[in-house]
């Protein structure tokens, strides 16, 4: 049996344990530590977003340091999983390659001594691992803390979190935003995860708007610029509303994406419906995607994408149908909302030599109540 004396003697080991494990995190008179190897801009925009938003909360000011303090005050060290020691301390690491922070955008934050990691699998992991961060803190004037000990990983489920924010007329609020406000929009969508922001850019100058602060052209390229700070991709929604047939509009068309292309300094989607607006035939949309593709951008990698939705499904089927010879050389399909599922599941076995679009193939669809897989979002062959 178990004397008294050493039961007791137990009994405060554990209490000491649990209390010590229990005991506060708190980052006053903390600093934040940036590894090199996170690329700029996250190098920057991560640190930045993590002490503005305790600041606004606590009037603690966390800053920037280029070394590790010579007190005991918490330094949160953001770096990539990748890593193995940041200014000689080593980087806690696991061994499973399955594990979170090894994911793509994934993450893990874990406390160590005086030391709170983000451990990031890329530059989106650890903007996603500092979010996540900023969540758990307990934030109050002169308070910034964890309530424990964390050890905490996750990576996303699906590849696409995307958000439409269409600076325009039949917005609610956002038309009178200025550029700080959607960056403080943009933030708070990543801070829960968002990776893709879609825009609307084309012809919302027309009609002169009261609430609008800066012209819709110059805020679209400010979008692509946000994007670019909080590695977002950057999605761009432009319905074609006119006939492709009057080559005077198809002309300034061409030209309005050339100046939006040449002036944004991040831009990866280009999305022109088939349907909804516009009644354009697939004949003719088709070779428009191709004129567009010709386009030099910023973006090493744009993709265009047009829609199968009201109606178009059924028109781009009659195109294929007839076997005839491909029109683009680099154009993705989505399914849109009323198409109809069979539909798209077809069209997509008609077309030859599918590819998979980059941040899209894995992201399931619901379209007319089906459930559609990758096979969907499919790429046209050159």
């Amino acid at each position: 049996m178990i004397s008294k004396t050493t039961f007791n003697l137990l009994l405060f080991l554990l209490c000491s344990a649990v209390t010590l494990y229990a005991q506060p995190i708190s980052l006053k008179n903390g600093s934040v530590l940036v590894a090199p190897s996170v690329p700029s801009p996250m190098k920057e925009t991560a640190a930045r977003m993590l002490a503005e938003e305790i600041a606004k909360r606590t009037n603690l000011t966390l800053k920037t340091a280029t070394a590790w303090p010579k007190t005991n005050a918490i330094t949160v060290a953001l770096v990539l999983a990748s890593d193995r020691e940041l200014l000689g301390k080593t980087i806690p690491a696991r061994t499973e390659k399955s594990s979170a922070e090894y994911q793509s955008e994934g993450f893990r934050v874990v406390s160590e001594a005086n030391v709170l990691w983000v451990i990031g699998a890329d530059a989106r992991g650890v903007l996603f691992g500092t979010g996540w961060l900023l969540r758990k803190l307990q934030l109050s004037n002169v308070v910034a803390q964890l309530d424990s000990k964390v050890d905490f990983a996750s990576s996303p489920a699906y590849p696409i979190r995307g958000h439409q924010l269409g600076y325009r007329h039949t917005a609610n609020s956002y038309d009178a935003w200025t550029v700080a406000q959607y960056e403080q929009y943009f933030r708070e969508l990543a801070i829960f995860g968002t990776n893709a922001i879609e825009g609307i850019p084309f012809h919302e100058d027309e009609k002169p708007n009261p609430h609008f602060k800066i012209p819709a052209s110059e805020m679209r390229v400010k979008m692509g610029a946000l994007c670019q700070l909080y590695d977002m991709d950057y999605w761009v929604w432009t319905p074609v509303t006119f006939e492709l047939t009057d080559k005077e509009k198809r002309a300034a068309e061409l030209k309005l994406h050339e100046e939006f292309y040449k002036n944004c300094p991040r831009l990866d989607h280009i999305f022109v419906p088939g349907g909804d607006p516009g009644d354009n035939h697939p004949s003719e949309v088709m070779p428009f995607l191709k004129d567009l593709h010709q386009i030099p951008s910023q973006s090493e990698d744009l993709d265009l994408v047009t829609g199968l939705q009201c109606g178009a499904d059924r028109l781009f089927l009659s195109v294929f149908g007839r076997k005839q010879p491909r029109l683009v050389a680099r154009c993705g399909i989505r399914a849109g909302k009323s198409t109809d599922g069979g539909d798209a599941v077809s069209f997509t076995e008609k077309i030859p030599t599918p590819r998979i679009p980059r941040h899209y193939a894995q992201c399931p669809l619901r379209v007319s109540g089906a459930r559609l897989g990758p096979s969907v979002c499919t790429y046209l062959g050159a």
